[in-house]
């Protein structure tokens, strides 16, 4: 496809350009009905390119996917960089950010994580550092954390389960919203409403975890 000049004459859209459109197209079909279910041809058509071009950039639906959930994973590392120090004040400040701009701007990246799972991609294939991902980030600093202020006891004793949970939730508040809220007795909205006291909850886990709260 080309768009034209003030003269007139063609010009074809850049390579990224395309790309982009493609990935923004492919991003909310896969979100809304899984991986499995959306065809190349529909994400063409989405995106205004020619289904060709879809195989060409980006060989399979497989890889599509694979290439939007590493992008959102290097936006939020980029967002929310991991903690260089033990200053626990301003690390759990940090998490209390990322948390609620996670439950404010990344349901959408969210729900196709869990269509990508479920649709049988690998975990490990859809992230390039898995040292670096958030939940490892957080699993190392509760555990550095720990050998600071000394082991947490019982159930919040091993960092990266901890980690899990919290990020477990996050991702269940984030995705299965409003069914969480009709099964729980809350009202329509108070997910959203309440994201503050929701992230206090998961601040304070993290924070016993550590052993400084």
């Amino acid at each position: 496809m080309v768009t034209t000049t003030a003269g007139g004459g063609p010009r074809k859209r850049s390579r990224e350009f395309t790309e982009r459109r493609i990935l923004d197209a492919a991003r909310g079909l896969f979100a809304s009905h899984g991986i499995d279910q959306v065809s190349v041809r529909e994400i063409a058509r989405v995106a205004g390119v020619d289904h060709a071009l879809v195989h060409r950039y980006f060989g399979s639906k497989a890889e599509m996917a694979v290439a939007i959930i590493r992008t959102e994973g290097a936006s939020i590392l980029a967002a929310s960089p991991p903690p260089a120090t033990l200053d626990v004040p301003a690390t759990l400040q940090a998490l209390r950010a990322a948390l609620d701009h996670g439950m404010a701007n990344r349901r959408e990246a969210t729900l196709l994580i869990i269509r990508a799972v479920l649709d049988g991609l690998a975990p490990e294939s859809l992230v390039a550092d898995l040292s670096r991902q958030p939940a490892a980030v957080l699993a190392r600093w509760i555990g550095a954390a720990q050998q600071a202020a000394g082991p947490a006891g019982g159930p919040l004793s091993d960092p990266a389960l901890v980690s899990a949970v919290v990020m477990g939730a996050l991702y269940s508040l984030i995705a299965l919203d409003p069914w969480l809220t009709t099964v729980t007795g809350l009202s329509p909205g108070d997910l959203e409403r309440r994201r503050g006291e929701l992230i206090d909850i998961l601040i304070d886990v993290v924070a016993r975890a550590a052993g400084v709260a």
